[in-house]
């Protein structure tokens, strides 16, 4: 008797005390299992399709097209069933809390439940695979998304977050908001939605990732009962974008009713290796420099905050993936080009004068207590199990990785990818400024 399973894999760590299985289905599906001890059971099926992926190749490298949003639109729908239930209320009934997202670069489908895990598996499973539209319930859909996005156009995060990647971005599909616009979801219909999971949703273009008291034969079990065996071959590939290093604007401004300016600082990175450990080296460099500058441990912050041009803390991060990179800082201050001209002043001082080793230290050692801190939430296990699989990687190295970077690493990524003709400014003002 055969588990259907081609390749096994057991990740282990000495220095961290975790380990995890790694599993291949014969139906190409990617299947993590962290076995953890703890009160809640965490699970993810996650699906390669992202809101980027509204242009797209098939298997012959023809070049097709969605409306921006369908990657979102779908994920909306894929709740409903045929038998008229959805599943939220299937899940509600086994004692489990759903829910679902859409990213850049993936759909992601979850639970967390106390018990009944099989059950709960097995509905999540049976939804995803199991599409079912109709054309009432997509035009009901489009309603509510049309909400929805609506109310993100009145949020000023979301609005000075928008506008950054319109201005950053010449002709990459992250410049266009997840959720698509009013006019694009229009022109979704149920035949592009089936024509949409056909292609993308096959098991060999999902991973499925569960942690919590839980062993790798309980999920097996589970997927062999829902997933055919056979693999389905993947008949699409994910198009490569052709982006200039520099922004296309280096402002992006609008205006709303807010108390204070909003902003956003971007930074625009196009240098992607096609090695996933080079790619996962930079990121940890890159993390670490954002750390370094940006945090309120550093002179930045602590100036611009002695300085009255902010109130508490930025919020910053770094992110990379084979299709796109790109760093963000964001915050509120009165004066935000005061805030900009006090950041790019700063790189400038850096980059002449060095990295005060004692940062480079401190930050280090900062990032690495982050990623030690994760392994505290099954949810942030399971997201980072999949964030590092899509990307080539393997969770556990990273915190040999993170203390590998040395110092001259850290000062050749500042001065490779901190260039300002890759940097842009977003602001949303209140009203009363745009006289």
């Amino acid at each position: 008797m055969t588990d259907h399973i081609v390749k096994r894999t057991v990740h282990r760590s000495a220095q961290l005390g975790e380990r995890y299985t790694e599993l291949l289905h014969e139906s190409g599906m990617r299947i993590f299992v962290y076995p953890k001890k703890c009160s809640t059971i965490y699970a993810v099926l996650e699906v390669g399709i992202g809101s980027m992926d509204s242009e797209y190749l098939d298997a012959c490298g023809n070049e097709l097209h969605m409306p921006a949003g369908t990657a979102h639109y779908l994920e909306h729908k894929m709740f409903e069933n045929e038998d008229g239930v959805n599943s939220d209320l299937k899940f509600s009934a086994l004692g489990a809390d759903a829910n679902a997202f859409t990213s850049y670069d993936r759909t992601a489908y979850l639970f967390n439940c106390t018990s009944r895990l099989s059950a709960c598996l097995g509905e999540l499973l049976q939804f995803v695979t199991h599409p079912y539209f109709t054309k009432e319930s997509v035009e009901r859909e489009r309603g509510i998304i049309a909400e929805e996005i609506r109310g993100a156009a009145d949020h000023p995060w979301e609005r000075a977050y928008s506008q950054l990647m319109k201005e950053m971005y010449q002709s990459h599909t992250v410049r266009y908001e997840i959720a698509g616009s009013e006019q694009s979801i229009a022109h979704v219909t149920p035949e592009l939605l089936y024509r949409c999971t056909d292609t993308f949703y096959v098991p060999s273009n999902m991973s499925l990732a569960v942690c919590g008291d839980v062993t790798p034969a309980q999920v097996i079990k589970v997927v062999n009962a829902c997933i055919p065996p056979e693999k389905v071959p993947q008949g699409f590939v994910h198009k490569q974008f052709d982006e200039p290093a520099n922004v296309t604007k280096p402002r992006a401004v609008s205006y709303m009713p807010v108390p204070k300016p909003v902003f956003y600082i971007g930074l625009k990175d196009t240098d992607i290796s096609e090695d996933a450990s080079a790619r996962i080296h930079k990121d940890a460099c890159m993390t670490m420099l954002f750390e370094l500058i940006f945090s309120m441990s550093g002179n930045l912050c602590s100036d611009l905050f002695e300085k009255g041009l902010i109130s508490y803390g930025l919020y910053y991060g770094y992110s990379i993936c084979s299709r796109v990179a790109n760093g963000t800082v964001a915050g509120e201050s009165d004066d935000p080009e005061a805030v900009y001209a006090a950041v790019l002043d700063y790189i400038r001082k850096l980059k002449e004068q060095g990295i005060p080793y004692e940062d480079f230290e401190r930050c280090r050692r900062v990032e690495y207590g982050n990623f030690v801190a994760e392994f505290d939430s099954p949810e942030n296990i399971v997201n980072m199990l999949l964030s590092f699989a899509d990307d080539g990687s393997e969770v556990l190295s990273y915190a040999d990785l993170l203390q590998s970077v040395t110092y001259e690493q850290l000062t050749e990524y500042l001065h490779r990818c901190f260039d300002e003709s890759a940097m842009c400014l977003s602001v949303v003002y209140p009203e009363q400024e745009k006289e």
